[in-house]
């Protein structure tokens, strides 16, 4: 069975342009991504997502909202191609991450095999002070879990919402 063909459409603030052919839609993107025009377009809704639209001096909160370990895997790949690779000379704080949901327990001491790769990239990223993980008590206190089973590099928090709501309020924290 042929597959159906796929239409792209691409909006900026000027035109919008239809993209019908497959291999002008892969070329096409191939060159948006390389100019860093297609992670552009998440800056405008308050998402960071190249080095040109980090602000210097400005501290970032990483938005997780589906509350998986995949969400935080993303996030700290993210992190990690901005700030470490792309951002390079750039002077930023750490990237703050505040986890309150079942997620937390990707970095409890038990789980470590079952999510090594996400453990070990966090650690790697928090050792060249790029991320701030910080996690709920009071959540570990509902899954039965105690701040002494965290990995050591991860801070807590007595309630994470707070936290998020006191470093985008009161601190201006720009999410990430």
């Amino acid at each position: 069975m042929p597959l159906a063909p796929v239409v792209v459409v691409l909006l900026s603030r000027f035109n919008i342009l239809v993209l019908k052919a497959p291999w002008v839609r892969i070329a096409f993107l191939g060159v948006l991504m390389s100019c860093g025009w297609v992670m552009n377009a998440t800056a405008q809704n308050g998402y960071v997502a190249s080095p040109s639209s980090l602000q210097q001096g400005a501290n970032y909160l990483a938005r997780i909202g589906q509350n998986n370990p995949a969400e935080i895997d993303q996030a700290l790949s993210r992190i990690e191609q901005l700030f470490m690779i792309e951002a390079a000379g750039f002077q930023y704080e750490p990237v703050v991450i505040v986890l309150h949901g079942p997620e937390v327990a990707v970095f409890e001491r038990q789980n470590y095999h079952q999510f090594k790769h996400i453990v070990d990239k966090a650690a790697r990223l928090s050792a060249f002070n790029v991320v701030d993980i910080r996690v709920c008590e009071t959540r570990l206190d509902t899954l039965g879990s105690a701040v002494n089973n965290l990995v050591p590099f991860v801070g807590t928090v007595p309630y994470g919402p707070a936290e998020i709501q006191r470093l985008t309020g009161e601190e201006g924290y720009l999410h990430f």
